[in-house]
Order: C-alpha cells, then structure tokens, then sequence
C-alpha cells in the first residue's frame, strides 16, 4: 500500500520533533508530567490535564506541578482549559487535598473566570461551586461575595454576568436565609438586566435555587415582584421560563397568595391560546393541579368550583390531539397524576390516551412506558391496556423495546394475575425477534427479567423449549441466563411429573451428550440448581453425578467442573459419606489429570474450599427450601386427589343417572301380573342368544326375556345390570332425554 507524497510528510514526525516527544521511562509520573508541562508538547500536555485528579495525590505532586500548572493554564487553547476544570472537579470531590491546596485551586478559579470565554467560564463555574462546597464560608464568604458582585455588575460583559450570576445561587444554598443583603439585590437587579441571556439564566437556574432555598416570607417580599417581572417578560423564551420558574415555586408561597395569585393565574393561562403558553401549561399543569386540590385543600378549600376543574380536565384531554409533540409528549407525563386527583376515571381520558398510544413518535412512546406501569395501576378495567403492551413488544424502534426491557417486570406486576399470562407468548416472541437480529445486550437484559417474572409463562413446554433453543445460538451470558431460569422454573413448577420429566430430558439432551459444550452447559444448569432446591431434592435428582466429568477427555469440561467445586461441596449433607467420597475422588482426579496451566486454577478451588463456610446459614436455607418444596408436593398431591375424586364422581353420576332412568321409566310402563294356570310353575324364561357385534365371534350374550312371577321387576332393569355402563365423558353431571338414553342403550318402544 502506498501513500501520497503531501500524507507521507504530514504524517511523520523529524528527528527533533521525535526527541522532544521521547521521555526517559524511569521517570515517575510527577516528574514526567513535570517535563510534559514544561517542554511538551499540546498533546502531551492535553493527557496530563485529562489526569490532573489522579496525578495531584501523588506525594509532593501538588506542590511541585501546581504552580506550573497556574502558568500554563491560561496560554492553554480553551479545550485543554475546559479539560482541566473537568480533571480539577473531579479531585475536589474526592475530598482529599488540605484545605491551603483548595484555596490555590481557588485563587486560580479566580483568575480564570475573568476570561472571556462562555464555554470555558461554564465549565470553571463548576469548579468554584465545588470549591464552595468544600471550604468553610468563614475563609471564603466575604472574597466570593465580592468576586460575584464584581462579575455580575452592569459594566460586565453579559458572559460574565451570565456565569457569576450562577454563583448567587450556590451561595444561597449554602447560607439559607443569611443571603439577603447585597447579594440578593443584585439577584433583583439581574432579573431586570437589559440583556434577555442574563434574564434567562436568572429564570431557568438561579431564582428556583435561591427560593428553595430562603422563606416564603423573604420570596414574596424580595423576589415575587421580580418573579412576576419574568412572567411577564416581552421575549418568548424569557416569558415561558418565567412561568415554569412561577409555578414551580408555587408551593414556597403562602396559602393566601396561592388563593390570591396562583389559582387565578392558572385558569387564566391555560385558557390562553398561545402555542407557548400551551407547551408551558401542558408540562406545568400537574403540578399546579396538585397544589391547589390537594396541598392545599383545607387553606383553600372551595377556591376551585366544580366548573373550573371541568374547564381544566376538557383543556388538559385537549392536549392529547394537539400538532405540537411537545404538548402530547406533557399530556402523558402528566396524565398518572392527573388520573390520581381527579375523579375521573381511565374511562374518561381513554379515547385521548389511547391516541397517544398510536401514536408512531418514538419519543412520545419512550414518555408512554415510562409512566405506563402506574397508569395500569390507577386504571380499573386493564384490558384495553393489554393490547397497548403487547403493541410496545413489537415496536421497531431498539430504544422503546430498551426502555421495554427496563420496565418489563414492574409493568408486568401493575396487571391483575389472572392476565399476566397474557404475556408469555408476545415475550417469547420478542426474544426470538432479538435472536434474529443478534441484539445480545438486550437478549440479556430481557432474559434477567424473565427470571424475575417466570409466572407469565403458562406452557411448561413452549418456555423450556425455547431457553434450549436460545442456549444452542447464544453468547455465554445469555447461555448461562437460560440455564438460571430453567433451574428457578423447575424448582418452582408445581406438577412434579412434568419436573421429573423435564429433568431427564435435560440429563439425556446435555449430561449423555458427545458435545463437550453441552456437558458443560449442564454444568451450568447444576450450578444455577444448587441456588434453588434442596439438598436432598438435589441428591434425589442425582446432580451429583455431575461429578463423572472429572475424569473427562476434554480440559474445558475439567476446567468447568472445577468452578463449581466449592459450591456442590457446600450443597452436601456432612453425614452423606457415599457423596462425600464420590466429591473427594473427582477433586483427587482433577488434580492428578490437570496439566501446569491448569494448576493455578486448581489451587484456586483448593483455597475456596478450605475457606470456612457458615453452616447455620446453609442450613437455614436448605431448611426454607425443604419447607416450599413440601409445599409444593403437599399440593400436588392435593391436585392429584381433587382429580382422582372427580372420576370417583364421574362414576357415580353415571349410576345415578341411569338409576334415575329406570325408575321413571317403570312408574311410567309398569307390567301387570301375570296369572299362571299351573301353580308349581313360578316363573317362564326364555333364553335367547343375541350375537355380539364388536368381537365378531360366536360367544353370545344371554338375558332374559320373562318376567319373574313373584315381584313387578321389569326385564329392561335385570337387561341393564348386565351390560357395562359408559363413562360420562364430561365431569359436569348433565341430565339426559329419555330419547337419549334409549339411542344409547337401544332400548325397544314399549307400547302402552
């Protein structure tokens, strides 16, 4: 490959240059950062103020590079400046320098906030907010205080005025109430500064933290004027910031100024047909709502009529289908509280909610989820809510089905049980999705929620088969994920054949299989099985034949093997001496059959296992494990018996059915006597062969076709008992036609 002539020259360094790059390597780190500083180059200078944080801890390091690092700092292009301020940041809030250090830090803050440049004059002003922070007032109150009010006078550039104005609100943090004085009337003063930058910094960050931070008697006196000043402002974006500042101090004031004031500027604004005021009511209106209907309910108590707040839920539903994204997107950040204090429910704002919901904006849907677990909860009939669900698993968009996966399991439990199963199928569907699209990071996410929410998934079958599936084309996370939540789904799982089934396909499927991978993928699922079930489920399920491996051809399945030596030796009873031999001959053949890089990892095992354990802890929790799985056998077996009882009922539904049958049908036909002339005969029978059509053979079934002398017993009954009555198929007694009956036993019509 060649390059061109101009690249080559360009791209090369002379011999000179090189030497100046070329340090000795026995240098120690302050020494070199010593020559960097003093003889380096920008580049060499920009890694060593990246590393300030890390370099000044060194021993005496402080004191030997800071005074170059003053000289330096300020003959620095601005992005080295805004790279040490970040480096300088980071070391104050370690909080590990002597206070005579942080007043040097200070006094070079000082300087550089007298540059004229507004990146590097953001960046340097929080650094002096840290500074503030960590110094006592006591040394630094009186020179800070002078600085802002130098920064912040009229002649300043509005830069200047714009970052020292900053300040004013990290001092009043600091001193509460003791702020008024000079520095709060410079506040005043700036909020009617003639350039709209400095007004719009006082609105957006400096006025909230001063009153947040001084009395509802100090604001309504020293600043409310000025408050009003900015909701008023002539510039839009001044104005809209002075209105959220207004309503997002609302509730510093007093009751009678949120009568007054407040509530009457609320119904007002949101009113306005301004798309400003629409975007700043839309975004402001929950809160304000909630401090008038409920902070304040009892100080203000009928302030708000029944028609007002119907004004306002009719505007705020409004919101739902405005052209503005901004105001849609408000209307659903707002919509859980809105929900919560009004007295309409979901039903109410449906038709507005759900257009929010179609709608194809990715940003109004990452607002949706994000608040779409407590709208679940606030709602009472969840059903269309569903459906809403479900459409989020298949959205094309990575970053909804991201924020999805964050929230899966809290939105999850937000539905009633009987409809999270719902669930289960969409959210296999969606891993497969990810599968396909090689989207591990999510896989992985969306696998750890699957074991923290198993119980969506109905179909023991469809689950497990597609874990299996995902361990054949994962990464080993997601591998090691699915064997998790196969083990926590059979330990959980209720009907113990299907476990034990289960469990011998997964001896079959990995334990006897010729791939090496997926012996060791059934050391892993034995792994994640010792954190669920119990010990003596464990031996009962024969895991520990696990054990056999040690005597493995393949080193990768040894070396496995190996890692979850100490936790299958924690997982054996102390009196069980056939499993206690079986452990101590596979270690014995894992040292003997391991070669010299595999010794390292073999006396890492020997250290884990002689580290003492805390027995009562292991026994607590096998104990807590028996205790469930108890449970769950206890209600098996109760399953199982309510199954038995049912065909037991079965039965005896068709017996009584038939019983029933036989009895109408002799009150309704009964036979007359018969009278004999020959009175020693009592009783004529006549046997007649009927041929028996399912077998096709020459047995045949007799019954008779006389009637007994002595008692008034139909033909039909002593017929009947001789032949085997069908099995209701249904377990719910049904009563049955007489016409019935007869197609089914082919019964002959009796005239009467």
């Amino acid at each position: 490959m060649f390059f061109p002539e101009q690249e080559y020259k360009t791209s090369t360094k002379s011999e000179d240059e090189l030497k100046k790059l070329t340090l000795e390597e026995d240098l120690s780190e302050c020494q070199r950062s010593y020559q960097i500083l003093t003889k380096g180059q920008q580049l060499q200078k920009r890694a060593v103020y990246q590393n300030l944080h890390r370099i000044l801890k060194e021993p005496n390091a402080f004191e030997i590079l800071f005074k170059v690092i003053v000289e330096e700092i300020q003959q620095q292009e601005e992005e080295n400046q805004i790279i040490a301020a970040k480096s300088l940041h980071k070391l104050i809030k370690d909080n590990q320098l002597q206070v005579m250090e942080l007043l040097q830090i200070y006094d070079l803050t000082t300087q550089i906030l007298k540059i004229w440049s507004l990146p590097v004059l953001n960046e340097w002003i929080h650094t002096m907010n840290a500074l503030l922070r960590v110094i006592s007032l006591d040394i630094i109150l009186n020179p800070i205080s002078q600085l802002i009010l130098l920064l912040t006078d009229a002649s300043q550039p509005t830069i200047s005025r714009q970052s020292a104005a900053k300040l004013i609100g990290t001092l009043a943090q600091l001193l509460g109430n003791d702020i008024k004085g000079p520095l709060l009337d410079r506040a005043r003063n700036l909020c009617s500064d003639h350039d709209k930058e400095v007004r719009l910094i006082m609105a957006e960050d400096v006025i909230v933290k001063v009153c947040q931070s001084i009395s509802s008697d100090l604001i309504e006196c020293y600043l409310l004027e000025k408050i009003m000043e900015l909701y008023y402002d002539t510039d839009i974006v001044v104005k809209s910031s002075g209105m959220k500042l207004f309503y997002t101090i609302a509730n510093q004031l007093s009751p009678d100024e949120i009568k007054n004031r407040c509530t009457k500027l609320f119904i007002d604004q949101i009113q306005s047909q301004s798309e400003e005021s629409k975007v700043v009511m839309s975004k402001m209106c929950g809160r304000v709502y909630m401090l008038v209907i409920i902070l304040n309910q009892q100080q203000i108590k009928g302030n708000l009529n029944q028609n007002q707040i119907s004004l306002f839920l009719t505007i705020y539903a409004s919101y739902a289908k405005s052209k503005n994204i901004d105001v849609r997107i408000n209307f659903i950040s707002n919509f859980p509280a809105i929900l919560s204090l009004s007295l309409k429910k979901f039903e109410f704002f449906q038709e507005q909610y759900m257009l929010c919901c179609n709608d194809t904006n990715e940003t109004l849907q990452r607002s949706i989820l994000s608040s779409f677990h407590e709208v679940v909860l606030l709602s009472e009939n969840t059903d269309i809510l569903i459906q809403v669900f479900i459409n989020f698993m298949k959205s094309k968009y990575l970053t909804i089905l991201q924020l999805l996966i964050i929230r899966f399991d809290s939105i999850v439990n937000s539905f009633q049980k009987q409809q999270q199963p719902q669930f289960g199928q969409p959210a296999i569907e969606l891993l497969n999705g990810l599968i396909v699209k090689n989207q591990w990071d999510l896989q992985i996410d969306l696998l750890s929620k699957f074991s923290e929410c198993q119980y969506i998934f109905s179909d023991i079958s469809t689950f497990l088969n597609v874990m299996l599936t995902t361990i054949s084309k994962g990464i080993p996370k997601t591998k090691q994920l699915c064997c998790l939540n196969i083990a926590k789904y059979l330990s959980n799982i209720g009907d113990l054949r299907k476990r034990k089934d289960w469990i011998i396909q997964l001896f079959e499927l990995y334990f006897k299989s010729d791939s090496y991978f997926n012996r060791i993928t059934f050391i892993d699922i034995v792994q994640e099985f010792t954190q669920f079930i119990s010990r003596k489920l464990f031996k009962q399920y024969q895991f520990y034949d696990v054990l056999v491996f040690s005597k493995d051809p393949i080193l990768n399945v040894r070396m496995r093997l190996i890692k979850i030596l100490p936790i299958l030796y924690k997982k054996i009873d102390s009196n069980d001496a056939p499993t206690l031999n079986m452990f101590n001959d596979a270690l014995q053949d894992c040292i003997l059959g391991g070669s010299r890089s595999f010794q390292y990892m073999i006396q890492q095992t020997k250290e884990e296992l002689l580290k003492p354990s805390d027995e009562n802890y292991l026994d607590q929790k096998d104990l807590e494990m028996l205790e469930k799985e108890e449970q769950i056998f206890k209600n098996d077996q109760k399953q199982r018996q309510l199954l038995l009882d049912q065909e037991r009922d079965d039965v005896e539904l068709n017996k009584i059915d038939l019983n029933d049958y036989l009895t109408k049908y002799k009150k309704k036909y009964p036979l007359t006597k018969i009278k004999i002339t020959n009175p020693s005969v009592h009783s004529q029978t006549i046997l007649i062969k009927k041929p028996q059509l399912q077998n096709n053979t020459a047995s045949a079934l007799l019954f008779k076709k006389s009637v007994d002398l002595d008692c008034n017993k139909s033909p039909l009954f002593e017929a009947s008992s001789s032949l085997k009555k069908p099995g209701l198929k249904s377990k719910t007694p049904m009563t049955k036609s007489s016409c019935d009956i007869k197609k089914q036993f082919k019964l002959p019509s009796i005239k009467k």
